[in-house]
């Protein structure tokens, strides 16, 4: 579900032993706000506010054991023009690559995405998930699957996936997938962030996204 910067103090989330934070990046009209709320509430949401930054609750059980996902539906390709607050980027355990499957601009764009957040998080090896959405438009196809997985290995991201957030197609096993890998990474977390931190984290994406709108 999306909440609006009071899910730090929500007591779904307290009582959850392992939590993540994934960060969704890519140009804007990729799909990225439409797979957030496919993941939270299984619905395609066409039509929503795009002056929002939004951080979306999505709560399952992988392999029998439950997690809390906060996916944080902040970044587009903007950002790396106008200076990423430090607070931002080093927050998130790990990181979907979003390009359109119908747009070579935004496929072309994820590198520089890629290298923008490594350099943030230099010294971790957050887990990155390379996904090419709009996987259903087959007839205004503009990358291939192979080219997508020829990238996701260049890069060397653990996970590729071409998905739909339209029909649904691999949505939720992008979130599974990449909860599988970062338990493999023992990156497990056991608490969420105080609450000054969680504080300080949700005003950084606000004026982050502000300036983004600015722009």
């Amino acid at each position: 579900m999306p909440l609006n910067r009071l899910w730090p103090y929500s007591p779904v989330v307290r009582h959850r032993q392992e939590s993540w934070r994934i960060l969704l990046a890519g140009d804007n009209a990729v799909g990225k706000t439409s797979f957030a709320y496919q993941c939270s509430e299984e619905t395609f949401k066409e039509c929503y506010d795009t002056s929002l930054q939004e951080e979306h609750l999505v709560e399952l059980d992988c392999d029998e054991i439950p997690a809390t996902i906060l996916l944080l539906d902040t970044w587009v390709a903007q950002a790396c023009d106008i200076g990423i607050d430090d607070e931002i980027i080093p927050s998130g355990h790990a990181f979907i690559l979003m390009y359109s499957v119908t747009s070579c601009h935004s496929f072309k764009d994820i590198v520089n995405m890629y290298h923008q957040i490594r350099k943030l998080k230099r010294g971790s090896n957050p887990v990155f998930a390379l996904i090419g959405n709009k996987c259903d438009m087959r007839s205004s196809r503009e990358i291939s699957f192979n080219e997508g997985a020829a990238l996701a290995q260049e890069l060397g991201c653990q996970i590729f996936l071409e998905t739909s957030a339209k029909t649904g197609e691999n949505v939720q096993l992008v979130v599974s997938n990449i909860i599988s890998e970062l338990r493999k990474a023992g990156n497990r977390r056991t608490q969420m962030l105080n609450p000054m931190q969680l504080l300080r984290l949700s005003l950084s994406i606000t004026k982050l996204w502000s300036s983004i709108i600015r722009k």
